[in-house]
C-alpha cells in the first residue's frame, strides 16, 4: 500500500523487461499497450494529451478509438464518444501550480464517470521522481475533482531479487548501469471523485 499524502492506495508491480535486443522504445511500447488494455474497453475512446504514436498504435491494435488532444480545438472531437482512458506523460514543461489542478479538471470533464486518467512519470526528466511528483499531483488531483486510485511500479530492466532492501529511498531515477535505462517507471492512476470508481 502507498501511504503518500492521503488514504492508502494499492501498489502494483508490472514487468516490462524485454528480451535480448529490445530497446527502451520496445519496452515503452509494451508498457503503453498494457495501460490501454487494462484501463479501457474495446470500442471506447483513448484520449492522448501528447499525440504519442505509441498510444495511437496500441489503441488501433486493440480495437479502441484514438483521439489526440494537443490543442484546445481538439476537445470538440470528444463530445460524442465514450472516453474510458486519458493518458499523459509527466512532468509537463514548466506547469504553473494552478495549471495542474486545471489539468485534472479537464480530465474530469473528458473521461466517463467510470474511466481513468493515467500519468506516466518520466524518471529521466528533472523532478521525475515519484516522491516529488506525488506530493504535487495528489493534492492537485483532489482540487480538480479526481482521486488517486493506484500506483504502478513498472520494472524496465532485469533485476536481482535480494533478501534486503538495497534502496536508500524511493527513487525512480535510479538507472541500470549496463543499459542506461531507468530501472523503474511510475504510473499513477486517477479516477473521478464521486464517480463509479471514486
Amino acid at each position: 500500500m502507498d501511504l503518500a499524502d492521503g488514504p492508502p492506495v494499492p501498489i502494483s508491480i508490472w514487468r516490462a523487461v524485454g528480451a535480448d535486443g529490445d530497446n527502451a522504445e520496445t519496452i515503452h511500447q509494451r508498457l503503453v499497450r498494457r495501460v490501454v488494455v487494462t484501463y479501457s474497453r474495446r470500442d471506447a475512446a483513448v484520449v492522448d494529451f501528447d499525440g504519442d504514436p505509441r498510444v495511437r498504435e496500441a489503441a488501433a491494435a486493440t480495437g479502441r478509438l484514438y483521439l489526440p488532444v494537443t490543442q484546445p480545438a481538439d476537445l470538440a472531437d470528444i463530445d460524442a464518444v465514450q472516453v474510458d482512458l486519458v493518458v499523459l506523460r509527466w512532468p509537463r514543461p514548466h506547469p504553473a501550480a494552478e495549471a495542474v489542478a486545471d489539468l485534472f479538471r479537464a480530465f474530469r470533464l473528458v473521461v466517463t464517470p467510470d474511466g481513468f486518467a493515467v500519468l506516466v512519470v518520466d524518471p529521466t526528466q528533472d523532478g521525475g521522481s515519484y516522491p516529488e511528483q506525488s506530493r504535487r499531483l495528489i493534492p492537485e488531483a483532489r482540487s480538480g475533482g479526481m482521486r488517486y486510485l493506484q500506483r504502478i511500479i513498472v520494472i524496465t530492466v532485469p533485476i536481482a531479487i535480494t533478501g534486503g532492501n538495497t534502496a536508500s529511498e524511493d527513487d525512480t531515477t535510479s538507472g541500470d548501469t549496463a543499459t542506461g535505462r531507468p530501472v523503474r517507471v511510475d504510473v499513477l492512476v486517477f479516477v473521478v471523485a464521486g464517480g463509479r470508481r471514486g
